[in-house]
């Protein structure tokens, strides 16, 4: 699949980066895709062309192509996982719930001070038994 041009009702910045030519890693600058269904880029390039080589399944960056259909270019977007609308309501799954990590209260003890006193008590437990079994053999 080829993009030539820009398609009627897109600007280019709809498409490209508009920050243009830069460092997005890899060994040479690219041009970013604007991730998004909208882009008429993203996720348009024959799969089998994305597998084969020369592309053999990575950008220019090294960056991996997903299987099936890739980004048109040498520039893989990331994926856009899209968000929930305002005022829509869903009901968590346990697999939700499970990989869900509650926020600390407000107020709450640092856990690096906790942790740092745990340890002080630990070091403190181990060298009262270290100087008793010392105290012991002499």
């Amino acid at each position: 699949a080829n993009l030539i041009g820009v398609p009627a009702g897109l600007a280019l910045g709809d498409i490209l980066d508009p920050a243009g030519l830069q460092d997005n890693g890899g060994f040479g600058p690219t041009i970013a895709l604007v991730p998004g269904a909208a882009n008429p880029a993203v996720d348009q390039a024959d799969g089998a062309v994305c597998a084969a080589g020369p592309v053999a399944g990575v950008d220019q960056r090294g960056e991996a192509r997903p299987a099936g259909a890739c980004d048109i270019g040498a520039y893989e977007a990331p994926e856009v996982i899209p968000t929930q609308p305002p005022g829509a309501s869903v009901i968590p799954t346990q697999a939700d719930t499970a990989l869900a990590t509650p926020a600390a209260p407000a107020g709450s003890p640092d856990w690096r001070f906790l942790t740092a006193l745990a340890l002080a008590i630990c070091f403190a437990i181990g060298a009262s038994i270290f100087m008793e079994r010392a105290r012991r053999r002499a």
